[in-house]
């Protein structure tokens, strides 16, 4: 993410990361610090800033759904037993 110089500007690359994320895009950035300078976030620009904070949330309820949909599922797999002979059966017909 490149520097921002105003709330708008900040608001604007956030939400564009949302949509890419949500999109199934994977960010490569690192960790998001709050820029310096900025100061408050202007009264205006508010509902804008808390429609993003509950999409982020609401996005990241579906992930931790979907991590523990994966946890579970691996835990079926572990119980599968392994076999470590041949089959015994060969299907040559199809």
């Amino acid at each position: 993410m490149r520097d921002a110089t105003t709330w708008d500007e900040l608001l604007g690359q956030m939400e564009a990361d949302y949509e890419f994320a949500s999109a199934g895009g994977v960010l490569t950035q690192p960790l998001w610090t709050a820029p310096e300078g900025l100061g408050p976030i202007p009264e205006e620009l508010k509902p804008r800033a808390q429609q993003l904070l509950e999409l982020q949330r609401a996005h990241l309820a579906e992930l931790e759904e979907k991590r523990r949909n994966v946890k579970k599922e691996l835990r079926g797999v572990k119980q599968v037993p392994v076999i470590d002979r041949p089959p015994v059966y060969l299907d040559a017909e199809g």
